[in-house]
């Protein structure tokens, strides 16, 4: 993955690894099959940078949104007082 992230092609990351870029390309299919199942959108070498940013973006984004929600309920509430 740090490879993946860094932008590196496959045969280096191999060479870090002590493997073959086979057994890199490999390992990396299944990797990007249970990204793609857990994000529910196609990840892959090329846009996984992207997609991951992209979920991280939506996940502040929810708990912003509820911690808005929240402070508008407790405004609501202590007007109400």
């Amino acid at each position: 993955m740090r490879g993946t992230w860094q932008g590196e092609k496959y045969q280096k990351i191999a060479e870090q690894l002590h493997r073959s870029e086979g057994h890199v390309r490999d390992v990396a299919s299944e990797l990007w099959e249970i990204i793609s199942d857990v994000l529910r959108e196609e990840v892959n070498k090329s846009n996984f940078r992207s997609a991951i940013e992209r979920w991280r973006f939506s996940i502040i984004s929810s708990k912003f949104k509820a911690l808005l929600n929240y402070g508008m309920m407790k405004l609501s509430s202590e007007r109400q007082k």
